[in-house]
């Protein structure tokens, strides 16, 4: 640890004890930790969504199961998953906290080209997923 970053820490250091002598400062820190947390668990459930959905869809592609898709949408997605599964990209996935930066940058990129595609598939899905099958009910 250079010196800088000690003097970081013991300036951190000295704020947090002064945030622990005051119930109210110490409260405010935590509903903000909160509310960040909150705001971060929904942004990284939409990117693992975003991965899940371009799983599913090169599977059915790939089997046959769906093929209502552009080429260009399969072969983005795939490209998107290659960058996930790469840990030396762009930002290093070993760097907590920045890591899956680019990722999600790449997925996002992916889901905003191809929205209307990707909402079409998802659609789809969640009919294959349905009691019954997707298909309406016979009317009586």
């Amino acid at each position: 640890m250079d010196e800088k970053e000690r003097q970081l820490i013991k300036k951190t250091e000295g704020e947090a004890r002064r945030v622990l002598e005051d119930p109210h400062k110490t409260e405010k820190l935590a509903d903000n930790a909160e509310n960040k947390l909150e705001g971060l668990t929904e942004k990284l459930v939409a990117f693992t969504e975003q991965i899940a959905l371009f799983i599913s869809l090169i599977r059915d592609y790939c089997t046959g199961e769906y093929r209502q898709v552009p080429w260009r949408l399969v072969l983005s997605a795939t490209a998107a998953l290659i960058w996930f599964v790469n840990p030396f990209d762009l930002v290093p996935d070993f760097i907590t906290g920045v890591g899956l930066i680019d990722d999600a940058l790449v997925a996002g990129l992916v889901v905003g080209s191809f929205r209307t595609e990707l909402e079409t598939y998802r659609t789809w899905r969640k009919g294959l997923n349905s009691p019954n099958g997707g298909e309406l009910p016979a009317a009586e």
